[in-house]
């Protein structure tokens, strides 16, 4: 899966410039830890991205045997993948991935 990660306007001036961002996929139906996560910073918006099962967190759990996922991308204020108060964050609505699929979503949420 790819696309792109943007931050609305009201936002913007509250992350630091060269921000921990962590973009991943969950299962929509499943609990556990991501299928497939990136770290990188927000030094420029919109910052593009790719997600496959080379990102895997466990090997068992790729992001190709699911059908329904769930992306999800966060400013992590203390640069930790564990989410805290502050950060900011926008959650895809439930997606089918098919090759080709391009998102675009917009960091518009903050945790309380």
């Amino acid at each position: 899966m790819s696309g792109t990660v943007s931050i609305d306007s009201r936002l913007a001036g509250r992350v630091q410039r060269d921000a921990t961002l962590f973009i991943y996929a969950k299962a929509a139906d499943s609990p556990g830890p991501p299928l497939a996560v990136l770290r990188t910073t927000a030094s420029a918006w919109p910052v593009s991205f790719h997600l496959d099962d080379s990102m895997a967190m466990i090997p068992s759990r790729r992001l190709s045997q699911f059908d329904k996922v769930v992306i999800e991308a966060r400013i992590s204020r203390s640069g930790q993948a564990t989410p805290s108060a502050g950060d900011l964050y926008v959650t895809s609505p439930v997606l089918h991935p098919a090759p080709g699929q391009k998102l675009a979503l917009v960091i518009s949420r903050e945790i309380g």
